[in-house]
């Protein structure tokens, strides 16, 4: 197997690391951002 073919594999394998990584901080972002409309929602129904 030549080098390239590893290098490939490896950089191919952290990309798709990374994307995961994205993935599940939008998620993060998006389920705060969700949390704090329903907070927000809450107070205006108490008013």
């Amino acid at each position: 197997i030549d080098k390239d073919f590893l290098d490939k594999q490896i950089a191919e394998k952290e990309y798709l690391r990374e994307l995961e990584r994205q993935k599940d901080h939008q998620m993060d972002e998006t389920l705060m951002r969700n949390s704090q409309l329903a907070i927000v929602l809450e107070q205006r129904e108490e008013e």
